[in-house]
């Protein structure tokens, strides 16, 4: 088959050594005839695969810097849908939910115009109030995601699982904000991830997704 290039960045602050690999069969594991290779200190990527239209999937571990902090980022997993030049939270809840780029626009509140599948706050030509907006929202998102993650760790599960149940309830939250409104576009939809409201909506399906699956209990 041709060769088909692809390249992007991996941003929450720029990521360096995620690795970040196209996901042939969606199974969400590195196989090894999936292309992969390592992020640069700004983020950026380029690999080669023999299969077009697909998205990304990066992976953090013990040897990931956020270079906006400086601080190691382990276990955690973004994915870009196909079409991407850039993976972030947002494009992660874009491609978990199945919902357009107006859709998490609208609902994370992001600045009118932007497009979560190409914009990079950190690229040298952002505009910064713009990037600013943007990277806001996108550290919310981790934040919550975070806190939730370990909240749920200390329950009892592992830190991989941990992040792939928090991540999963945000999502949910933020696909149910978007459905509702598709029923009523003068419903108020937008999630803030620093209102306790919010907060309280992602920890209540926690504390019950918890319960029905055991975690934690002798």
């Amino acid at each position: 088959p041709p060769s088909v290039g692809y390249s992007g960045a991996v941003i929450k602050g720029p990521l360096q050594e995620a690795v970040v690999f196209l996901d042939y069969d969606g199974d969400g594991v590195l196989g090894a005839n999936e292309p992969s290779t390592r992020t640069g200190a700004d983020g950026s990527f380029a690999l080669t695969g023999n299969v077009e239209g697909m998205g990304f999937i990066a992976k953090t571990d013990e040897t990931t810097i956020d270079t906006s902090s400086g601080e190691v980022l382990d276990n955690v997993v973004l994915k870009a849908p196909s079409g991407s030049a850039v993976v972030t939270p947002t494009t992660t809840i874009m491609e978990a939910a199945n919902i357009s780029a107006e859709d998490i626009v609208a609902v994370l509140g992001l600045p009118a115009g932007v497009d979560p599948l190409s914009f990079n706050p950190y690229a040298a030509d952002a505009d910064p109030v713009i990037a600013l907006a943007v990277e806001k929202v996108s550290q919310q998102v981790m934040t919550t995601v975070t806190a939730v993650s370990s909240a749920i760790e200390g329950s009892g599960s592992g830190a991989a699982d941990a992040f792939a149940m928090a991540l999963e309830t945000v999502v949910e939250v933020v696909k149910e904000r978007a459905e509702a409104a598709k029923v009523d576009p003068t419903a108020l939809t937008t999630v803030d991830f620093t209102n306790a409201d919010a907060i309280s909506e992602v920890t209540s399906k926690i504390a019950s997704k918890i319960e029905e699956s055991g975690i934690g209990s002798a």
